[in-house]
């Protein structure tokens, strides 16, 4: 009677902390899959089911395979699994999936599930969803392009400089502006800005820097560099 007793206990302690799991699993904005060695579904998140077009029940105890998803992903997936499986060692990688408001980019890591004694027993992948990370850095790579071409156009002077004064890179027309060709500035390496720009402007220039620093942005300013030649320009 007092083994029956243990026995209960037992089994109630490990129900309450398989609710606790489920609970945390539910919960996290992660999708998470986990298969047995047999690639078959032991466990899927709601959300996780969700990306697929699908609810857990009809994902759980089918392997990937008999899903209907592209083979490609399939494929791919199911590589991976077994490459885990046998090697012992997690796979990060990332895809793209269609889900029914649109194209989707997925950042996902594959890990071994093991056992007490360290025997892998399945598979457990956790997927996030990427795609407004994927679409900031195409907007940035755009911005970035757009900006390479106005820099490169010579349309109007561009400099890269740092607080201390020094112009690390600069489009020829700003050279041009300075008095410096593309050949000494680069054996020069970089020109003080400070030293090119007439002392009444210094206030503004540290209000600039400090706006910089504050906001990310300063205002827009009008001053006069000092030529090579001495001019003002």
């Amino acid at each position: 009677k007092q083994a029956e007793e243990s026995t209960r206990e037992l089994t109630t302690q490990v129900q309450e902390q398989a609710n606790i799991l489920n609970a945390i699993l539910t919960a996290s904005v992660d999708h998470i899959y986990i298969f047995n060695r047999q690639g078959c579904y032991q466990y899927v998140s709601r959300d996780g089911a969700t990306v697929l077009g699908l609810k857990p029940q009809d994902i759980i105890g089918k392997t990937l395979p008999e899903l209907d998803l592209p083979a490609d992903l399939i494929e791919k997936v199911e590589n991976q699994r077994k490459a885990v499986i046998k090697t012992g060692q997690p796979i990060k990688d990332e895809c793209k999936h269609i889900t029914a408001d649109g194209l989707h980019y997925y950042e996902y890591i594959l890990s071994p599930l093991r056992n007490i004694d360290q025997t892998i027993e399945g598979v457990i992948t956790v997927s996030r969803d990427i795609t407004e990370h994927k679409r900031a850095e195409k907007s940035l790579r755009e911005s970035e392009a757009r900006f390479r071409r106005l820099f490169e156009s010579n349309l109007i002077g561009v400099a890269f400089w740092n607080v201390d004064g020094f112009v690390i890179d600069a489009n020829d027309a700003f050279l041009q502006i300075a008095g410096y060709t593309r050949d000494e500035f680069a054996i020069l390496g970089r020109i003080n800005w400070r030293e090119l720009t007439p002392i009444e402007y210094k206030d503004l220039d540290d209000r600039a820097i400090l706006e910089v620093q504050t906001t990310g942005v300063s205002k827009i300013y009008e001053k006069e560099y000092i030529h090579r030649n001495g001019k003002r320009v």
